[in-house]
């Protein structure tokens, strides 16, 4: 139970991998019984797994603790666990994710907890956009700020900024949408919340890509990837619906070129990334969504 209580401290610490591993150990361990214990493990590691870009655990890891909470009767639970396995399941199935997440919404909305409606929120977001349904998704979005400022749950709030400046970005509200990056990188910078910072990276390396500046993009990415490496992974850019700068820079760049910036990146200092980041010039134009 105390392992299971400290996943989101590895995730927000910067010990994910650490924590990941242990976790899904001790659900293996345990299994075949479910009872609450094996159950908040298994919401814990499915939870880190998300973050970390293993969705392919968190289905697994949610599954077992949406039949564990459904079985004991617990709300809080089952509401975490199916936002669990309905955001692992965007990449792969987001219309079916989208169901589960509206029971997700609406368990979270019963239970009057404002941390859940907001991440709630976010995930419901996600899997709207990956359908293409941008408006709903920024409306979910800025719902899911309100939600989490109200919980203090600046961790939420701080990634769905991000999302919504995308789609700020998609539809020409260049300033905001810079901005509300900005806010995210150097919030995460100044908590040194790097799986934050190592997706900042990534968001403003597709703005370089916009900007024409493919150098800049790859570097970022590089930057990024690295620090991914270090955690242990990380959500990657597709699931907010951003290109991947290192796929893009592979594909416009001479390959000495590129591999010059590769190496670039991944020996750059965090600091001097974040700041090359925050002066990526803003695109006259993006492609339309």
């Amino acid at each position: 139970m105390i392992a299971a209580a400290l996943g989101p401290f590895w995730l927000q610490r910067n010990h994910s991998v650490e924590g990941q591993h242990l976790l899904v150990d001790l659900v293996n361990r345990a299994l075949p019984d479910e009872g609450a214990e094996v159950a908040a493990a298994a919401a814990s590691a499915g939870f880190n797994a998300t973050w970390l870009g293993d969705y392919a655990t968190g289905r697994t890891m949610g599954e077992l603790s949406v039949r564990a909470f459904r079985t004991l009767g617990d709300r809080a639970g089952l509401a975490l666990a199916l936002g669990i396995k309905g955001f692992s399941m965007i990449e792969v199935d987001p219309s079916a994710a989208l169901g589960m997440l509206a029971e997700y919404l609406a368990l979270a909305s019963e239970i009057g907890d404002a941390r859940l409606q907001g991440q709630a929120l976010l995930a419901t977001a996600t899997a709207q956009a990956a359908l293409g349904r941008l408006p709903e998704a920024r409306t979910s979005l800025e719902r899911s700020i309100e939600f989490a400022r109200a919980a203090n749950d600046w961790y939420f709030a701080m990634f769905s900024g991000l999302f919504l400046g995308r789609l700020k970005l998609l539809i020409g509200e260049l300033e905001q949408g810079i901005a509300d990056y900005r806010s995210v990188i150097e919030t995460s910078r100044a908590l040194d919340l790097r799986v934050g910072i190592a997706i900042a990276l990534e968001y403003f390396g597709e703005v370089a890509l916009w900007a024409g500046d493919d150098r800049r993009a790859v570097r970022l990415a590089a930057t990024a990837a690295r620090i991914k490496e270090e955690l242990g992974g990380g959500v990657p850019p597709r699931i907010g619906g951003a290109v991947e700068p290192l796929i893009v820079g592979r594909e416009r760049l001479a390959p000495n070129i590129f591999e010059a910036e590769i190496a670039a990146g991944q020996s750059m200092d965090t600091e001097a990334a974040i700041e090359e980041a925050l002066s990526t010039p803003i695109p006259t134009s993006v492609p339309s969504p």
